[in-house]
């Protein structure tokens, strides 16, 4: 008899358990990308965009050769349910083929403002932050430090362009990042050891993702 009764308290406890993880899940404060990041980072399968540097004339393609991948799911990071897509960008220099991994997440968002996103490669490329806002990375620091600009490159123009700068955590390196709506990335600068690299846009057809 005490062994029955032991075995039915075990199920109560065992079933409460579950009830309390659910309830816990259905808890989880949910932070979605905006559609804003989306428009300016997220692009699908076969999209693929084309520079050039401005000093060597040298040509780098960038390739979405793969299918985006989505999550929905509780972060680590911030405790919340998060939305991540991520990409493979193929990238072709000269004789060399590189895969590039990217994350647009919120994965890391404070879970009050409910920000930033970020889109993530070996560092920082962009966030939703407004103009001045800083976000810590891992490497250094990230700034918005103009939008909504037009930009002028090889003669053509573009619109509602985000301009984001990063800051080595010694200085010893900067970076700026020029964002397009619909279109991403069409132009950085690496400024590091009194030498200046640029890279432009020169080519590029994109599709946007559809989740």
């Amino acid at each position: 008899m005490k062994t029955i009764k032991l075995i039915y308290k075990l199920g109560i406890i065992l079933l409460l358990s579950g009830c309390l993880n659910i309830a816990c899940d259905w808890s989880y404060k949910e932070i979605h990308i905006d559609q804003e990041s989306k428009d300016y980072c997220l692009y699908a399968k076969g999209s693929y965009w084309i520079y050039q540097d401005s000093a060597s004339h040298a040509i780098d393609s960038n390739v979405i050769e793969y299918p985006v991948s989505y999550t929905f799911s509780r972060s680590r990071e911030n405790g919340c349910k998060c939305e991540t897509f991520k990409f493979g960008i193929l990238s072709f220099v000269d004789d060399t083929t590189l895969l590039h991994g990217f994350m647009l997440t919120t994965s890391s968002a404070d879970p009050e403002l409910l920000k930033p996103c970020l889109l993530e490669a070996e560092e920082t490329k962009y966030h939703n932050g407004e103009i001045g806002e800083t976000f810590p990375d891992i490497k250094g620091d990230f700034v918005l430090y103009a939008k909504n600009n037009n930009y002028q490159i090889n003669g053509k123009t573009y619109t509602n362009v985000k301009i984001f700068k990063y800051s080595g955590p010694d200085k010893d390196v900067e970076k700026t990042f020029y964002w397009a709506k619909h279109i991403g990335l069409i132009r950085e600068e690496i400024y590091k050891d009194s030498t200046v690299s640029i890279r432009n846009l020169i080519k590029y057809k994109v599709k946007p993702y559809n989740q």
